[in-house]
């Protein structure tokens, strides 16, 4: 996820709460896994979409340099670094189909997709009027090319309707500080309960029609409303708990740090399957060490990139 020269902790924590939803979703199966998938990627397009500020980019070709830095160096960085790591532990590996296709390693596919919408900025120089109906379209489109099972190369079909979800990210991003002021004031219980409400919704969605989203392959319900609803709701609920958390320099940290745990949470993940599964018959107790070892083997990559790789990341060399 690009970095920011102003940071909002609430989108930092919330975004630290994403991936680790992303880690357990990867993880987990049937109800547990929907109800993950149905906010947990758009809520990610979203917060990018708040996070972009077109003022920063007076020229396309000084936009189109900061995202090859920030986007595109990482993603071909990271994909070749995944490969080999899973090569080595004997997990995976190289799959020209599978990459044609659109399974990338370590979740790139988020990179690439986003690194596609964001050359699509010039819309923020669009009057509102157009914005809204164009991002409408855009919409409309993905899940078009959804329904009729229709891909492209590296399957990006799923960038027609992501863009809408960050161009939504977008448009509220004004009202953003309002907003977090407004929940300050008010009780934190009266917060909690209201958030727990809104992320119970999509549960009452999938109980009922047994589908939700699966971004990475275009993958989008039928009732494409009340889904794309639910998941904006849950995404401003995720950002209301996140005035209200504790361990905040926790989830702060992880939440800065989102595109290394991203990157690298699979490989643990695949190589316990593969390396501890078949020595603990107690599904819960591999789980919970699934869970810790993908959290360890995720984490000690942080320091690593930020002090030895930054550009790997996107982020220049920390001066001392």
């Amino acid at each position: 996820m690009p970095e920011q020269t102003k940071r909002i902790e609430a989108l930092d924590i919330a975004k630290g709460i994403g991936i680790i939803l992303v880690i357990i979703g990867h993880m987990v199966s049937s109800y547990p896994f929907m109800w993950i998938y149905s906010f947990h990627m758009p809520l990610f397009f979203i917060i990018s979409g708040i996070c972009f500020k077109e003022e920063k980019y007076p020229s396309f070709l000084r936009f189109i340099k900061k995202r090859i830095q920030t986007i595109a160096i990482p993603a071909v960085a990271l994909y070749f670094i995944i490969l080999t790591l899973q090569t080595i532990v004997g997990v995976n590996g190289l799959n020209l189909q599978e990459q044609w296709e659109g399974v990338h390693p370590g979740s790139l596919w988020f990179l690439v997709t986003l690194f596609l919408i964001e050359l699509l900025y010039l819309l923020c120089r669009i009057p509102i009027r157009w914005r809204i109906p164009l991002l409408l379209a855009s919409a409309c489109l993905g899940v078009f090319l959804s329904r009729n099972q229709i891909t492209f190369f590296f399957d990006l079909t799923n960038v027609f309707f992501c863009t809408a979800l960050y161009g939504f990210g977008n448009l509220t991003s004004r009202f953003l500080p309002f907003i977090l002021k407004s929940i300050k004031r008010q009780k934190k219980v009266i917060v909690v309960f209201l958030s727990i409400c809104m992320l119970s919704i999509p549960v009452l969605l999938i109980v009922l029609y047994g589908e939700s989203f699966n971004l990475s392959f275009n993958r989008i319900p039928k009732h494409t409303i009340l889904f794309t609803f639910t998941a904006i709701t849950s995404t401003v609920s995720i950002i209301i708990l996140s005035t209200t958390l504790p361990f905040k320099k926790v989830l702060t940290y992880l939440g800065q740090n989102t595109l290394v745990l991203l990157a690298f949470h699979g490989i643990p993940i695949d190589a316990a399957c593969l390396y501890i599964s078949p020595y603990i018959s107690n599904h819960i107790a591999f789980k919970l060490i699934q869970l810790i070892t993908t959290f360890l083997f995720s984490c000690a990559f942080i320091p690593i990139f930020n002090n030895y790789l930054p550009w790997c990341i996107g982020r220049r060399k920390r001066h001392s």
